[in-house]
């Protein structure tokens, strides 16, 4: 094929794995690098060969955007935080007609974006949002675990914080003072968020503390904060009385969080402080860190299926290699693929879980993933408790 992608933020923790994975699949000829670091953007531009170019601009340019855009195919943006900067990103893909891939984390830009939807179709725009780790993964791995139930009580998408480190490449990474990923954690565990309870959307105060038994690994507390998961699944699904997206983790670092989004709310912090306050975290007590139990991405549905009381959870035998930037920007550029392929034809600002089944997206992960297993079954693993 001759499709030319443009990855806006194409050097970030994140967008620099969408890149080195573009440029490896049949779909795809030319990556191009969008970020405004152009010394970097060309170093990883040479490190693709012929397959890369890279394009300095600023995104939050309109002007500089629209030409950015003239001449590709596709883009996928990596760009965060995305209440910032994703809906002039995804406003202007779709004025000039481009579809459009990205990893969107924030429940408030993710309702900014479904608003799109209309615009979208109108322009016959495909707009993929929040197709990464969590949530991307999560979604399909909540649709999977909750087929077949008639009513559910509660469903959860979890991480562990095991799973949202980052590899540091000296060579791109020097000078960078805190994340993206910081900035949006603490901004999701303060104020308030939004998620389905009781059959509908709430505003709620977020770190509500649940415990959670997961099957074949026992019992762990986990946290509650702001993401998009709840805002798209349970409309998709429907008979959803709850829906949260939780983390795991160890108690230590949510200890911490606690007071730390607590003096934010008080305004003794602003959320540069606490986004410092929280890269330094106070180690266990004896400078051990406990493991945590559950997977490091994962979901867990509870309710009544084949007239029975049911859980079922679902996670995987193994995820992208290159920690969190593999984990979420291999999954948005499968999708990127996916989109050139024809495999979705549907416009319109959709969500992970309107694009296909878990079975076909999880099959496209396992060839990517450090440990594939031998087949599906094994690589995407489901289990189940009745009661009675």
């Amino acid at each position: 094929m001759s499709a030319r992608v443009l990855v806006v933020g194409g050097v970030g923790q994140i967008g620099r794995h969408v890149v080195r994975l573009l440029a490896t699949l049949p779909e795809v000829k030319t990556v191009i690098i969008g970020d405004i670091a152009a010394e970097r953007a060309e170093l990883l531009a040479s490190e693709l060969g012929e397959r890369g170019e890279a394009r300095a601009f600023d995104a939050t340019d309109r002007v500089q955007l629209d030409q950015a855009l003239s001449d590709v195919d596709l883009v996928v943006n990596t760009m965060g935080p995305f209440d910032r900067f994703g809906l002039p990103i995804l406003t202007a893909a779709i004025e000039n007609g481009r579809n459009y891939v990205d990893v969107c984390d924030d429940w408030q830009a993710t309702e900014s974006f479904l608003a799109l939807d209309e615009k979208a179709r109108a322009a016959n725009v495909t707009a993929v949002i929040g197709f990464g780790l969590s949530p991307g993964i999560t979604n399909m791995l909540a649709i999977r675990a909750a087929r077949g139930f008639s009513n559910i009580d509660r469903m959860l998408t979890g991480w562990s914080l095991t799973a949202v480190t980052t590899e540091h490449e000296e060579i791109f990474d020097a000078g960078r003072v805190g994340s993206a990923a910081t900035y949006h954690w603490i901004e999701q565990v303060t104020g308030t968020i939004r998620v389905w309870r009781d059959g509908g959307l709430a505003d709620v105060t977020p770190l509500d503390v649940i415990e959670v038994d997961y099957p074949d690994r026992g019992k762990q507390r986990v946290y509650a904060l702001g993401h998009p998961e709840p805002i798209t699944l349970p409309t998709r699904i429907g008979m959803v009385s709850e829906s949260l997206n939780v983390m795991s983790g160890p108690q230590f670092v949510f200890d911490q969080l606690v007071e730390t989004a607590a003096r934010v709310d008080s305004g003794e912090f602003s959320v540069d402080e606490a986004v410092a306050a929280m890269s330094t975290n106070k180690r266990h007590a004896d400078g051990t860190t406990p493991p945590d139990k559950f997977p490091k991405v994962w979901a867990h549905v509870t309710g009544i299926r084949d007239g029975k009381q049911t859980t079922v959870a679902a996670h995987l035998l193994s995820l992208p290699p290159h920690r969190m930037g593999g984990n979420t920007g291999y999954p948005a550029a499968l999708t990127a693929a996916a989109l050139l392929r024809g495999d979705v034809q549907t416009a319109g600002v959709l969500a992970p879980e309107d694009i296909g089944t878990p079975e076909a997206f999880f099959e496209s992960l396992r060839a990517v993933s450090t440990d594939p297993g031998a087949s599906l079954d094994e690589f995407l693993i489901v289990t189940e408790v009745v009661e009675g």
